[in-house]
């Protein structure tokens, strides 16, 4: 995809709906170029992305990201690390825990400003022990419609 004029200024970018392959590893555009130091809010949301890849988000300033809806199957380990200040995530409508469907520590670990996650209706069966023990800004979690136990 390539978009016409300079986008050094853009803050938030809203693709929903936009794009059917998967996100890759970014080649090309390395963080702290213009284009992704401004980019503050990226909304994704109902495309099929499948398994998100490590490096495939490189957005330094990202404070927020929604990527619900996009037939998320797999997260690789590291595939958030290229968002340090991101604040708020919306994964909802998902199913990326793997076929055990566990929520594990390495899943949000880099994530040190995350205020609020949203993991509803991602069929969670269970949560690791330590797997949210990284965010300790968190201030609104939201498992609402998975499958836990008490």
């Amino acid at each position: 995809m390539v978009l016409a004029g300079s986008l050094e200024d853009v803050t938030a970018l809203d693709m929903s709906r936009s794009f059917t392959s998967k996100a890759k590893r970014r080649t090309g555009r390395r963080s702290g170029t213009p284009a992704t130091e401004s980019l503050l809010s990226l909304t994704l949301v109902g495309n099929k992305i499948g398994i998100l890849e490590s490096g495939a988000l490189q957005f330094p300033n990202l404070k927020y990201l929604d990527v619900s809806d996009c037939a998320i199957t797999g997260l690789e380990v590291g595939a958030l690390d290229g968002l340090p200040n991101l604040e708020q995530i919306v994964m909802q409508q998902n199913k990326f825990f793997g076929s055990d469907g566990i929520l594990r520590p390495e899943t949000f670990a880099g994530l040190l400003n995350l205020e609020v996650l949203d993991l509803s209706n991602l069929k969670i069966k269970g949560i690791e022990s330590g797997a949210l023990a990284s965010l300790s800004k968190l201030k609104k979690l939201d498992l609402s419609n998975n499958f836990l136990c008490a």
